[in-house]
């Protein structure tokens, strides 16, 4: 059951809004949420963050810049 909407620092939000171009000129499925998708990132552990859920670092600078990297990666189909 999700919990409340985690709030965005800045920085996320203009990778949110990055993402969201993105799949607009990558023909994303019209349905697809990416709110709804980046609250679900956000809470799930990620690998790439030693197992982590991103929003347990949205606390601290250098934990906002590890999780804007991570998907900014994403975003650019960089990750590994």
């Amino acid at each position: 059951m999700p919990g409340a909407p985690v709030q965005l620092p800045p920085e996320l939000r203009k990778i949110r809004d990055d993402l969201s171009a993105a799949l607009a000129l990558n023909d994303a499925p019209e349905d697809f949420d990416i709110d709804a998708w980046l609250q679900e990132w956000l809470r799930l552990p990620q690998p790439a963050l030693g197992g982590v859920a991103p929003m347990d670092m949205l606390n601290s600078r250098s934990g906002i810049e590890q999780v804007t990297r991570i998907l900014g990666s994403l975003m650019s189909n960089s990750y590994q």
